[in-house]
């Protein structure tokens, strides 16, 4: 009969165990330099031929979700440079990876260099004490996510390249207060601006779409200014905000912004016609007003839904 080596089965475990934690914790990074700000930034390389490229990451890639354990996170003010030399060789700094500064809640500011074309999805994702960046014109992607909890956030300038608010990208930033949407933006996707600290906001007549919870639960939110090129509001865009609170914004059961029809609640009944001028319905605008008989639709209407 063999006996088990209570010691021995201790170590093969154990030694089992962190074999198994180095294949879930895999570096990410190329190499390490130093920043102007004096911060160690991980780099991978994108193009190894001339105009040599690289993106910031995170140190570690673990099932999609970096660890730093091991690694110091940068803290402070944190300047990313324009080119980096590795070896012989410089490189231009072009991108940020996903999730490069995931929970780097000590940084404070971050100065963006004009190299950056692309911001990847939850490249600042829990980045609590992040109170501002200086984001260059040159960027024509941010991530979804990109800014997802941070908190402390009030100021940042978006670029005119932008073309797209993506989904949740200012989720939660609660101390966000005001923000200029760029002149070329077409769409605020989902909740991007869900529970922020907006208090106003001027949506510019490039927009066409909103999606569904993009301003809600924005307690702050009092003021809100819709463009006629908007063909469609999803639902709950607005849900909870200030602004929708305010029961002096609904007229006869009615919530507008702009021309745009909102909400009709459940005290809505009857015949109604919508005055004219409407230019759209958001999404399940009138799903709660089971009480209405008929509805007269203006010919202003562009869209429904």
């Amino acid at each position: 009969m063999k006996h088990f080596n209570m010691k021995t089965g201790i170590r093969k475990i154990t030694a089992l165990a962190m074999m198994m934690l180095c294949m879930c914790q895999v570096w990410a990074f190329d190499f390490i330099a130093l920043s102007p700000s004096g911060h160690r930034l991980y780099y991978t390389i994108v193009s190894d031929v001339a105009p040599r490229t690289v993106k910031v990451v995170a140190p570690t890639d673990g099932w999609n979700y970096p660890s730093w354990n091991g690694f110091t996170k940068p803290t402070g003010n944190v300047v990313v440079p324009q080119t980096v030399t590795y070896g012989q060789n410089s490189y231009t700094v072009i991108g940020l990876d996903n999730r490069c500064f995931n929970e780097c809640n000590g940084i404070i500011t971050i100065n963006l260099p004009s190299t950056i074309d692309r911001i990847d999805e939850f490249a600042f994702y829990g980045c609590y004490g992040l109170t501002s960046i200086a984001m260059p014109n040159s960027v024509k992607s941010i991530g979804a996510n990109a800014f997802y909890y941070c908190r402390a956030l009030q100021s940042i300038t978006l670029p005119d390249s932008l073309s797209c608010i993506e989904n949740d990208l200012f989720h939660y930033c609660d101390s966000l207060r005001s923000i200029t949407i760029p002149p070329y933006v077409d769409s605020i996707k989902s909740s991007a601006f869900y529970s922020s600290g907006l208090t106003s906001i001027t949506i510019p007549s490039s927009v066409t779409f909103i999606g569904s919870y993009a301003f809600a639960y924005t307690n702050r939110l009092t003021s809100i200014s819709l463009p006629s090129s908007i063909r469609c509001i999803q639902q709950y865009a607005f849900e909870g905000s200030a602004y929708y609170n305010n029961s002096a914004n609904w007229v006869d059961s009615t919530l507008y912004i702009s021309n745009h029809l909102i909400k009709m609640n459940r005290m809505a009944s009857g015949t109604l016609a919508l005055p004219a001028g409407t230019i759209g319905i958001a999404d399940n605008a009138i799903a709660s007003a089971d009480n209405i008989e008929a509805l007269s639709l203006p010919s202003s209407l562009k869209y429904i839904g």
